[in-house]
């Protein structure tokens, strides 16, 4: 198990051992701190900890390793952790797959999203938390604002599209790959309102305003598709269409409108999707609002 972590306060070697140790259950001793550039260690130590000095926002990078003996906590758990026994804020990798996607481990046990931005190269790398979805005292300079990015590299189940696509052909028609992908896309906005709009609880508005565009194309694909697959796709759509029914509401499309600065939804009667959202609206749980 190896941890990459950032530390924001100045470090101190002995105080991170001592807290290593307290969190791993291992004595003190059994934590080896070195400089990257070191070449006496303890190797056989079940907790070797290389260094690396930081500029900018963060002053020091380590890389925690763990010996494969250990029943070891979560790169989460391990950062709360040492940002409550150090008092100060410990950043660590975002799970989903953006280079810049951190979070801020807070020394009262919080964690708040944060983005990074690119290392400025020179001897000593600085770090640069450019924007963090609350306020951290400890990052002044973080511009504070809500990062949505990540929800869309947070990928949703959509297992009856997948069906369909599996029994596609390799030389299947284009139109029909397009028609299952805004299938997928649908079935994966009902698994967001249905488990609660992962992974932060919360969706803006203009994200849910183009899966309604989506499944604008999408009634266009299914009428325009050979008879067979029209049938599969429209009893797919059939279903997906009843779930997200069952978790939304009508609102006549005041709710768009509202978010929109009141500027009515414009959407052919047919088109009732634009008239439901789920309730409640998860562009309110917007950080900052």
């Amino acid at each position: 198990m190896t941890y990459n972590l950032l530390i924001v306060g100045e470090p101190d070697h002995a105080a991170l051992a001592t807290a290593l140790a307290e969190l791993l259950g291992v004595p003190p001793t059994g934590v080896d701190i070195a400089d990257e550039d070191a070449e006496e260690r303890d190797w056989a130590a079940p907790v070797l900890v290389t260094t690396s000095p930081r500029t900018g926002d963060a002053r020091e990078a380590l890389d925690i390793y763990l010996a494969e003996s250990f029943a070891a906590p979560s790169e989460r758990e391990t950062a709360v952790g040492l940002a409550r026994a150090l008092r100060t804020p410990v950043l660590y990798p975002a799970e989903e797959d953006l280079p810049s996607a951190f979070w801020v481990a807070t020394p009262t046990g919080s964690r708040i999203r944060a983005r990074l931005d690119a290392e400025d190269g020179g001897e000593t790398p600085a770090v640069r938390v450019g924007a963090v979805e609350y306020p951290v005292v400890a990052l002044p300079g973080a511009q504070v604002r809500p990062l949505p990015d990540v929800i869309r590299t947070h990928v949703m189940p959509s297992p009856i599209a997948d069906r369909i696509g599996e029994r596609l052909g390799a030389d299947s028609d284009d139109r029909m790959w397009h028609a299952v992908n805004r299938l997928a896309a649908w079935e994966a906005l009902v698994a967001r309102i249905e488990f609660g709009w992962p992974p932060d609880g919360w969706y803006p508005a203009d994200y849910y305003r183009g899966d309604l565009e989506t499944r604008d194309r999408l009634a266009v694909s299914v009428a325009e598709a050979p008879p067979g697959p029209r049938a599969v796709l429209a009893g797919a759509l059939s279903g997906i269409d009843d779930a997200f029914r069952r978790l939304t509401h009508d609102d006549g499309g005041a709710a768009l409108a509202a978010e929109s600065g009141g500027a009515a939804v414009d959407a052919p009667p047919d088109h009732w999707w634009w008239r439901h959202v789920p309730r409640p609206l998860p562009w309110d749980r917007q950080p900052g609002r």
